[in-house]
């Protein structure tokens, strides 16, 4: 096993078993056709690619929409990231989605948890009160907003 530390959008090399972007389409300039695409272009004919993006679970509600930041097309349905990778030569093997419990404790243990326990162990600190502000920003955002409509469908692809 080899892992390689530079951008993902500078990397050229091809003939790997196994590449993996999990919630990172985002490391490729442009859409997350061009991350799959580069993707495809890595692994050996067969190779697999593990393959993780965010998902609208049911149409956005104004309130997800604004939950998350996203535009309404910056996700698609679970149909349409499957079809979006058949579209560039990668065929779905195996194919789950984080369920709400697995999303909570993400949130919880992430980016709502994390600040909120630095906070809670820097009472005193200058940026205190602008975590505190960001902690309950993403906890407005999830728990009333996204939470029930957004997750993270995960794919195991091959060409």
């Amino acid at each position: 096993m080899r892992f390689h530390e530079v951008p993902a959008a500078a990397w050229a090399e091809g003939g790997y078993d196994l590449a993996v972007s999990i919630g990172s389409s985002h490391a490729w300039p442009g859409t997350t056709s061009e991350a799959l695409t580069a993707l495809a272009a890595t692994v050996r004919p067969g190779g697999r690619v593990l393959f993780g993006e965010g998902i609208w679970l049911k149409e956005p509600t104004p309130a997800a929409l604004e939950g998350v930041g996203p535009g309404p097309g910056d996700f698609g349905s679970l149909l349409e990231l499957i079809r979006l990778a058949e579209s560039v030569g990668l065929r779905a093997f195996q194919v789950t989605v984080a369920d709400e419990r697995e999303w909570d404790l993400f949130e919880s243990e992430g980016p709502i948890g994390r600040g909120q326990r630095w906070a809670l162990q820097h009472p005193d600190h200058p940026l205190h009160a602008e975590v505190m502000s960001e902690v309950d920003a993403r906890r407005t955002g999830y728990y009333g907003g996204y939470r029930s409509y957004l997750t993270l469908a995960y794919l195991v692809l091959s060409t």
